[in-house]
């Protein structure tokens, strides 16, 4: 398997074939980008703009994080890396 991270491309190889799985919802059109990166950065600015709480709190996506700071670890280490997630408090 092979993960490029720069053209958010997927290559999965098996002794039959290579697959190649969609992975994004993103495009882009004319010089712009749409799709859910575009609307995830425009609600990030519009929160910081009106102090709004995002859909997504912080709270909420602190397991990602841990989960992918445990793989680069894992990655850098080669051992197996628990994914530490402390009980968090929401203000």
């Amino acid at each position: 398997m092979f993960l490029d991270r720069g053209r958010e491309a997927l290559e999965v190889f098996s002794t039959q074939n290579v697959k190649y799985p969609k992975l994004s919802t993103v495009y882009e059109h004319e010089g712009r980008i749409y799709g859910s990166f575009r609307h995830a950065l425009e609600h990030f600015v519009d929160c910081a703009r009106t102090g709004t709480e995002p859909l997504t709190a912080a709270a909420q996506v602190y397991g990602v994080v841990a989960a992918l700071e445990a793989i680069h670890e894992s990655l850098e280490t080669r051992q197996p890396v628990a994914v530490q997630t402390p009980d968090l408090v929401r203000v």
